[in-house]
């Protein structure tokens, strides 16, 4: 409030900018950590070496790392937001479908067999995936969506399939 008079309204009136101000402060302090918070989770998940998908309730995918923007390419290319969406990427209904049961179970979806096994063709080479889905929660509780992890074990496929080999010879 412009006001140029000593009086009681004056008073009042720089008393109100003061507290229009210190408000204002707080708005953007409020709002600098978490635009840090929001950078540092990102960080971490960006770090992190295997794919992770983070997705909503619905399956729609809120974040994905630099390892799952790799791997997929394509529509899910983008990190943040957006448009993203699995459907159509090869695996993706799997991942979905993991997303949908570990939301509507509300505990982890984390098979040891083939069914958790998602077969991802990267270059000339198809890799195989172990799925892991878990609910993500809020501080009070309330479910958010799902994180999912996908755990390169091509290695031990092949492993296996040589053991299963030798043993058959």
């Amino acid at each position: 409030i412009d006001t140029s008079s000593q009086d009681e309204i004056g008073v009042l009136a720089s008393e109100f900018n003061r507290m229009a101000a210190r408000l204002r402060d707080l708005r953007r302090s409020d709002y600098g950590r978490l635009l840090v918070e929001q950078k540092k989770s990102d960080a971490v998940i960006d770090s992190i070496y295997e794919p992770v998908i983070v997705t909503d309730a619905r399956g729609g995918v809120i974040k994905i790392n630099h390892a799952g923007r790799q791997l997929f390419g394509g529509p899910a290319s983008n990190g943040h937001g957006g448009e993203l969406t699995l459907s159509g990427v090869i695996g993706g209904e799997r991942i979905l479908h993991a997303v949908r049961d570990a939301v509507a179970m509300q505990r982890p979806v984390a098979a040891e067999d083939s069914a958790a096994l998602v077969p991802v063709r990267v270059g000339g080479a198809e890799r195989s995936f172990r799925l892991r889905a878990t609910p993500m929660r809020d501080s009070d509780g309330h479910l958010l969506g799902a994180v999912t992890v996908l755990e390169d074990i091509t290695a031990l496929a092949e492993l296996d399939k040589l053991k299963t080999g030798f043993i058959s010879v």
